[in-house]
């Protein structure tokens, strides 16, 4: 699972940092691997919406929220070979704290949720 969600963290953050990087117009957004990041008024990062480019997941969409201080703190995404609907709830430091969602490979539902020290616990499924 930590493999997983390691791999689902960078391909998230390498989006985000092109999107820094390089803000595209509305018309751009129709290109592969492009993300739209929406900011704030007082220009901080609150939306991000995108497709993965990454082999193995490209293509599938995410969707992510940023709370006032720019921390990523809620993730919709397809992940796995079902490409499962995922939800990933973080705390300010972008760890995940609870996933709900199908099951990767079986698409069974899930709730799993993590302590402060990041002990993994799974309230039904698995993930």
């Amino acid at each position: 699972m930590q493999k997983h969600l390691m791999t689902l963290l960078v391909a998230f953050i390498g989006g985000m940092l092109g999107s820094a990087v390089y803000h595209s117009p509305p018309a751009m957004a129709q290109q592969p691997s492009q993300a739209v990041l929406i900011v704030g008024p007082d220009g901080r990062e609150r939306v991000q919406i995108g497709t993965y480019p990454s082999a193995g997941e490209r293509g599938l969409p995410l969707v992510g929220l940023f709370d006032n201080g720019s921390h990523l703190r809620l993730l919709l995404r397809l992940a796995g070979p079902q490409e499962s609907p995922v939800l990933i709830f973080k705390d300010r430091r972008g760890r995940d704290r609870m996933v709900l969602g199908l099951g990767l490979n079986d698409e069974e539902p899930f709730l799993s949720t993590a302590d402060a020290g990041g002990k993994k616990t799974n309230v039904f499924g698995h993930y």
